[in-house]
């Protein structure tokens, strides 16, 4: 027997500071504390749930404030934590800890009670395995007397929080199910079966813990019992979900009944014709799906609503038969395939005639699209229809293969579609059926479920670097760990290039590759390894385009701007096209995915994107033009700065009219606001003009510069402060205009005092 294992847990327990397991508490000097305000609550429930990692100041005002954070937001986050270091003790700002871009709880596991339950599961179902029974158990009961309650039962069920509470709820399945097999296994099976079939009466779906009551009704000679009790599990599977019981179960079923256990008969299917089976009471079950990525990290949201949407029976409920379509869709390398396929393995038992996979080819370098002839084509061969009974045209091949599909359960991944155009006529028959279709612009299918993938967060960009190159890495050099994944712009296709050099390179340290890839100029061609290669997937969306000239112009001129965020005025500007083409220009770039579509008629691209685009202008776009575009620009954001910072400083004289179709500006709120919102912008903008660009853009520049430092300082943004009124004195030197040089002279002193 192991020794020291109920010290360890008892030090465990002592250890806990933090408590989710229930109502949020912390443990203080004087004990358990309750959080008295709902958003001090949910604040610290999102620091805990991502413990020892920095959370943004603007993810918390977005989770907080459900997307409409107050124009005060930041200063009252600022707030809340100053109290919860008051209610922690916490002095010295050691435990809630101010780091860029936010703030972040540093914790270790044992101090977090679901964490610890964690840990404890661990823990009891290896003294069990070992043979340690009775420690097992107790390890294991301790740990579900942590639970005082739902978890997090006092903090708004915002998505983050459900997901994580979800959690916690399987978590305490499986302590419940892994202290059951423990009783069976010693013989404590009274009053077992109480407690699991009241566990079953809220998680009826819970196959596992099916097994685990019927196993303990049968301890307690229960069999009539237990054979309703499977008769009831049966139904509910089959009506909720559309599926049998899966194979231990049924295995169960029959040692209840002393039959053999076998696995089920190979069915028969039709043929092309329909009339004659494919062969004498066998076929071979087409099994296509590529292995499942054995690293997939992340997604746990979007693979819980698409495993949701496509559980049976929810389309066999419509009137008119017709297949469960998922339809994920998003920018080159944001891993749609992955979750495509990592969802499909997941789904794989509900598709007993067979799992299919196709690439269509919709975005390959080189190669054609996949039509709808050869699609179907392969289709039917997968599902052993000799190729001699498969028509050549089309239309002819579209009613073989809606015949053969007609009762069969099956599952289909179409990867790398175009269009709706190529994928309807694929898609079978059946209501049995599902389908994944994988594209990188939207495929609008009637009915199908649409997900749009974005970029990995940060917490899951680090988990999955560290599932590519080993948990040594990881451990050894976390900053440096999450400046690799800020530097792939939590792209999955960057992080498992720059995974894969680390783990091809093991000489390499993780800090050596950031160091590579902080060089700009270099980022890209770091961003390759064999054939994948993050440059050449963007440039196959940017190809993807065809003769649409003004959307490559708009997507080069955006990536040389380097801007942040922008509007379509913005847009405009940059390219002197009249708006209506700017807006169908855009719209282009959002449906090829190389431009996001924010909120309020903004648009935001990735940094990756925004380096290809300046790379693409250099080698297209003459540098006048180039300049001249960036001088567009600068004076686009000029004019309304300035009105902006007479509203902000009256001293400097009376506001200046609004230049016709600049942003209407009437009072210091409207003035804060439209700083607010685009001074990374113009911090950028003066950053981004060089005297190379013309006297005329430096002029600008300085201008703005000199208008955008007045909001700096109100605002208290220090560091943008000194580099913009430093690189104004910079650019203030190239005018040899006297004034100009004395003003840019005394703003960069006064932001030095500042």
């Amino acid at each position: 027997m192991p020794r020291g294992w109920r010290v360890i847990e008892q030090e465990r327990d002592a250890r806990l500071r933090y408590r989710v397991l229930g109502p949020v508490e912390v443990r203080g000097p004087d004990g358990w504390r309750r959080i008295p305000a709902a958003r001090q609550r949910l604040l610290l429930a999102l620091l805990i749930i991502n413990h020892d990692r920095v959370v943004s100041t603007e993810r918390l005002l977005d989770e907080i404030w459900a997307g409409r954070p107050p124009a005060s937001g930041a200063k009252v986050v600022h707030n809340y934590v100053a109290r919860l270091r008051r209610l922690l003790d916490d002095t010295d700002a050691g435990l809630v800890t101010t780091r860029p871009p936010g703030y972040a709880l540093a914790v270790t596991d044992s101090e977090v009670d679901a964490v610890a339950a964690e840990q404890a599961l661990a823990t009891g179902r290896r003294l069990s395995a070992a043979g340690h029974h009775d420690e097992a158990r107790e390890v294991l009961r301790r740990a579900l007397r942590l639970w005082r309650g739902e978890p997090l039962m006092d903090v708004p069920a915002i998505p983050t929080v459900a997901h994580h509470v979800a959690w916690m709820e399987a978590l305490r399945l499986d302590l419940l199910e892994s202290s059951a097999h423990v009783d069976l296994t010693t013989g404590r099976h009274a009053g077992l079966a109480d407690t699991l079939g009241a566990a079953l009466a809220a998680h009826p779906l819970r196959e596992s813990l099916w097994v685990c009551y019927i196993r303990a009704l049968l301890a307690a000679g229960r069999r009539a019992d237990a054979l309703a009790a499977y008769q009831r599990a049966y139904r509910t599977l089959c009506d909720q979900l559309g599926v049998e019981p899966g194979e231990e179960l049924r295995r169960l079923h029959r040692e209840m009944l002393g039959a053999p256990v076998r696995g089920r008969d190979a069915p028969v299917r039709p043929t092309a014709a329909g009339t004659a089976p494919v062969a004498a009471g066998w076929r071979l079950v087409p099994r296509q799906l590529p292995p499942a990525p054995a690293t997939f990290t992340g997604r746990a949201d979007e693979l819980a609503a698409l495993l949701a949407w496509l559980q049976p029976g929810r389309a066999a409920q419509a009137d008119v038969p017709a297949p469960r379509v998922a339809c994920l869709h998003g920018p080159a390398g944001v891993g749609k395939t992955a979750l495509a396929v990592h969802a499909a393995h997941r789904l794989a038992s509900r598709a007993r005639d067979g799992q299919l996979h196709l690439d269509l080819r919709g975005a390959t370098p080189g190669l054609r699209a996949v039509d709808t002839g050869e699609a179907l084509a392969r289709l039917l061969r997968a599902l052993g229809v000799p190729s001699g009974e498969i028509p050549v045209n089309a239309t002819e091949a579209l009613t073989v293969y809606r015949s053969v599909t007609a009762d069969l359960q099956l599952l289909i991944v179409l990867d790398n579609a175009v269009d709706a155009t190529q994928v309807t006529p694929l898609l079978p028959a059946s209501s049995r059926c599902l389908v994944l279709v994988t594209s990188r612009a939207p495929v609008a299918i009637d009915g199908a479920y649409q997900l749009r993938l974005g970029t990995l967060t940060p917490q899951d960009s680090r988990a999955l670097l560290t599932s590519l190159v080993g948990t040594r890495h990881g451990d050894a050099d976390p900053p440096a760990l999450d400046a690799l994944a800020d530097m792939c712009g939590h792209l999955p296709l960057a992080l498992r290039i720059a995974g894969g050099r680390l783990a091809t390179h093991p000489a390499w340290s993780i800090q050596q590759l950031a160091e590579r890839m902080s060089n700009r100029t270099r980022l890209l061609d770091e961003l390759r390894l064999d054939d994948a290669s993050v440059r050449g997937s963007i440039l196959t969306s940017y190809d993807l385009l065809g003769a649409d000239a003004a959307a490559q112009r708009a997507f080069r001129l955006i990536g040389e701007a380097g801007l942040t965020s922008l509007d379509a005025p913005a847009v405009a500007a940059l390219t002197g096209e009249p708006p209506a083409g700017v807006e169908a220009a855009l719209e282009k770039l959002v449906h090829a995915q190389l431009v996001d579509e924010l909120p309020g008629r903004r648009y935001r691209v990735h940094d990756l994107n925004r380096l290809v685009g300046a790379e693409l202008a250099a080698d297209i776009d003459p540098p006048q033009q180039r300049s001249s575009a960036l001088l567009r620009l600068v004076e686009h954001y000029a004019a309304p700065a300035a009105r902006a910072r007479d509203l902000l400083r009256p001293t400097y004289g009376p506001p200046r009219p609004a230049a016709d179709g600049s942003v209407p500006l009437d009072d210091r709120d409207d003035a804060l606001d439209w700083f607010e919102q685009e001074h990374p912008n113009l911090v950028a903008l003066v950053a981004r003009v060089t005297p190379a660009d013309g006297p005329d853009a430096v002029a600008a520049a300085v201008r703005l510069s000199q208008a955008l430092g007045v909001f700096l300082q109100i605002g208290m943004y220090l560091d943008e402060l000194d580099l913009v009124t430093a690189r104004s004195v910079e650019l203030a030197a190239h005018l040899g205009d006297a004034t100009v040089q004395a003003v840019a002279a005394d703003r960069r002193a006064v932001a030095c005092y500042a």
